[in-house]
Formats: C-alpha cells, sequence, structure tokens
C-alpha cells in the first residue's frame, strides 16, 4: 500500500482504530474499537505503519485470550482495519496487525516439495443417494464427526428443514467431499452440517419448520410424510467427491484447505490430523499431556490443536535436523509423519520429550518460549523449536545444564533481545538455520566448559 497524505493544522485529532477479524486460536470473531488523542502536523505523510497506535495498545480476544498488537504490519489472514478521523468521517486509513507468527518464505507451491509423479489428486465423482449415504452412516463405514472436525454450531430445524423442501424440490445441494481412509471407510470433509439434517429428519429427530413454498409440510415429521415424499427425500442424489487414499499427504493436506468450508477454516494441524490416522495423532496427545509441557504452553493451545503441532515441530526438528527445514513448515512436518517412529522408538523418544520439558521448565520456568521484556505471553514457536530440539540433544547431560542455568539463562536472553536472527520472526531458510547453529553453539560451549 502506498502512502497517502493528509494536511492537518497541528492541533490534535481524535483517530479511532476499528477492527474486525477472526482469532486465528480459537476461531471467534473479535470486534476493537478505541479513540486516541494523536497530535499531527501540518503536511506529515501517514502511512499504513504509522504509530497510530502505541506500543503497549494490544488486542485480546476474550474468549481465548490470544493477544494482537495493533502497530506493526505483519498481517492476519481475513483481517479488516479501519483508522478513520473522528472530526472527517471520509478520512480512512487501512493498516495491517501484528502478530507473532512467523514469517515464513514465500516457497511457491507444492511443485516444490511433491514429486511430479505424486502431484494428481486421486479423485473419484460420484452420486449417492440420501438412503445410501444413511444406510453407511448406520453401519458404521461413513464418519460423520471425525476426531479433527470442531464442533460446529448444529444447524437449528428451519435451517434443516429449507434444505429438506430443497430435496423434495429437486433444487441442487452443493457437493460434499468425502475422505477415504486406509481401512476402506469414508469420513466427510466438506458437508457434515447437510448430511446431518438429512439423517436426523430420517430418524425423525424434527419436523419441518417454517417452509416457505411447501408450507403443508410444516410440522411434519418423516414418518408423518407421505410414501411419495419419502422416496423423493430417500432418492435425492447427492454429488460427492471421494479423495482417494493413493492421494499424497501433501496434496490432500492441500485440497482439504482448498475445499473446507465450515463457519471456522481448519487450520493446518486440523487438517493435519484428518490425513493422519495410524497411530501418530495418539502419540502426539501422548506427549502433550507432559506436566511440564503444558505448564509452558498455553491452555487456549488445546483449542485448535496447536499443542499437537508444537510437540510435531519437536518431533520433525530433532529427528530430521534444522537442515531438513528449506523455508516451509508444513512439508517438514507431513514428512515426519509420513516417515513416523515405531513404536520401538517412541517409548525412548517419549523419554527424551518429558526430559526436555523438565529441563527447560528448572531452566527458563512458565515463560521459556516468550520473548523477554515485552508485556504479551505469546509463545514464540522460532524460541520453542530451538531450546527443545537443542536440550534434547544433552538430555544425558541433564545435571550439568541445570548447574549452568544461570549461564544457559542469560546466554539465551541476550540472544533473544540483540541478535538479528533471534529479535525477527522471519521463517526463512537462512534465519531458520542460523537461529539453530548461534544457539546450538552457544549451548555447546557452556557444556564443554567454554562458555
Amino acid at each position: 500500500m502506498g502512502e497517502q497524505e493528509h494536511i492537518y493544522e497541528g492541533s490534535i485529532h481524535i483517530y479511532a482504530v476499528r477492527i474486525e477479524f477472526e482469532c486465528d486460536k480459537c476461531g471467534r470473531h473479535i470486534y476493537y474499537f478505541s479513540e486516541m488523542p494523536k497530535p499531527y502536523l501540518r503536511s506529515e505523510k501517514i502511512t499504513h505503519s504509522a504509530t497510530i497506535t502505541n506500543e503497549s495498545d494490544l488486542i485480546v480476544c476474550e474468549y481465548c485470550g490470544q493477544e494482537y498488537g495493533v502497530e506493526l504490519t505483519k498481517s492476519i489472514s481475513g483481517s479488516t482495519v479501519e483508522i478513520f478521523d473522528l472530526e472527517d468521517e471520509n478520512e480512512t486509513l487501512q493498516i495491517e496487525l501484528y502478530d507473532d507468527r512467523e514469517v515464513e518464505e514465500n516457497v511457491g507451491s507444492l511443485n516444490e516439495y511433491v514429486p511430479v509423479t505424486d502431484r494428481d489428486l486421486a479423485i473419484e465423482h460420484i452420486n449417492f443417494s440420501i438412503y445410501e449415504l444413511y444406510r453407511r452412516y448406520l453401519q458404521g463405514s461413513l464418519e460423520l464427526h471425525p476426531p479433527y472436525q470442531r464442533k460446529h454450531q448444529l444447524w437449528d430445524s428451519q435451517r434443516k428443514s429449507k434444505l429438506i423442501e430443497s430435496a423434495l424440490r429437486r433444487i441442487p445441494i452443493p457437493s460434499l467431499y468425502l475422505n477415504e481412509k486406509e481401512n476402506g471407510l469414508f469420513e466427510v470433509v466438506d458437508g457434515q452440517q447437510r448430511l446431518l439434517a438429512f439423517f436426523d429428519y430420517l430418524n425423525n429427530d424434527f419436523p419441518l419448520a417454517e417452509l416457505p413454498i411447501l408450507t403443508l409440510l410444516n410440522d411434519l415429521k418423516f414418518q408423518d410424510l407421505s410414501a411419495v415424499y419419502q422416496r423423493k427425500i430417500q432418492d435425492y442424489r447427492l454429488h460427492i467427491f471421494i479423495i482417494r487414499k493413493e492421494s499424497h499427504p501433501d496434496i490432500k493436506f492441500d485440497i482439504f484447505g482448498r475445499i473446507n468450508s465450515g463457519a471456522i477454516k481448519l487450520n493446518d494441524q486440523e487438517l493435519r490430523n484428518s490425513i493422519y490416522r495410524n497411530g501418530e495423532i495418539d502419540f502426539l496427545e501422548q506427549l502433550a499431556s507432559d506436566e511440564y509441557f503444558k505448564k509452558m504452553i498455553p491452555k487456549h493451545f488445546e483449542l485448535r490443536l496447536k499443542h499437537h503441532e508444537a510437540v510435531l515441530r519437536f518431533l520433525a526438528f530433532y529427528l530430521h535436523g534444522y537442515s531438513a527445514y528449506l523455508g516451509h513448515l508444513n512439508p517438514l512436518l507431513n514428512a515426519t509423519l509420513d516417515r513416523f517412529p515405531g513404536l520401538d522408538k517412541q517409548d525412548e523418544l517419549s523419554f527424551i520429550f518429558s526430559q526436555t520439558m523438565e529441563i527447560i521448565y528448572d531452566i527458563f520456568k512458565a515463560d521459556a518460549f516468550v520473548r523477554p521484556n515485552i508485556q504479551s505471553r505469546r509463545i514464540n514457536m522460532g524460541f520453542f523449536d530451538v531450546l527443545t530440539t537443542s536440550v534434547a540433544l544433552y538430555v544425558d547431560k541433564k545435571e550439568h545444564l541445570l548447574k549452568h542455568q544461570g549461564k544457559i539463562m542469560n546466554e539465551f536472553y541476550t540472544l533473544a533481545t540483540t541478535n538479528e536472527y533471534f529479535k525477527s520472526n522471519k521463517a526463512s531458510t537462512e534465519y531458520v538455520h542460523r537461529r539453530f547453529e548461534i544457539w546450538l553453539n552457544r549451548l555447546n560451549k557452556i557444556v564443554d566448559g567454554e562458555g
């Protein structure tokens, strides 16, 4: 966005900030409005990064406690921000919000890390009748509530009724997407509420209500309909896209994100949980229940499975090394799940993880992964990656680490406040690799008695 100029007369103008966006932790909508007196001199140019608010200004989600700053220029997806002059409603500036998420490299498309032979999506287009889908649901071969799906607010009877009326009138309904699991069963990726509406009605769970066209059917349950209307509903055919199990996981991951149309979009880890279902997620949950990990990771991480993602990040960097990171996190995390350690390795990893978290907590306490000297307690995942991976490499020297905990803490906090690679949230290949290299070198010197 280019600079916008407005001429003021040197007096104090009252500015207001009005912001609406979706919290990336709990998915709730946040509405923020504040007024700030700010002096502006004549001919001063104001850009989208101008200091219209103070550095201490925070927007806090009242549902989960996630904090957002209102000054820096890293955008939250989908945000709408207006700064406007209360004395001149025609003067409006657009700004961007800041949060502490990493800024990854722009690595382009999936083409850069998915083999050419695996880039096609194995997908099949078929038509199923409502009755056939209902039969599969009752038999247990169609999973309507997969574990990765959050509990959305259920449709009310009026909305369900309108869907039933659409089927009776043969009005087309948007396509549904199913994912084929390794065992041949299916789970709903997109269309859960539509199927629930049909199945609930076939089960006589509600009567039709407030139908705008077929008004004579109001107050009737499925069992009260004539045989003709019952067959119309049962025989109504839905367009189904089935994502076959042969599809490459990263391609699945991409398509799930594109088609998910729930009220709250699934985040990356929720999508990941929908694809990898052979015990990997259970192990992530097991590690995430560690008492010291839970002391250092905020409770709201569990709302969107960010605690699973944090554990998976640890496993990815510990098992594959930081050199496996090439500017984009998802391919590394997906690859870790693709080549997930077997049961014989999991016991060892569980011990290393628990020891790592205990050591870090003993040294840094609850704010281990929080940037020092700021008001926010937002977790910095770059710090999480570096600290957990490095300490895990030295769990066999636990007593030595604790003996030098003061030196370790001072060294890390010095880097966090003075070193460009640590001060920045950039997650490019260079910045991530240099953070690891610098800290591993410092920690190694301390362990060897040179620091």
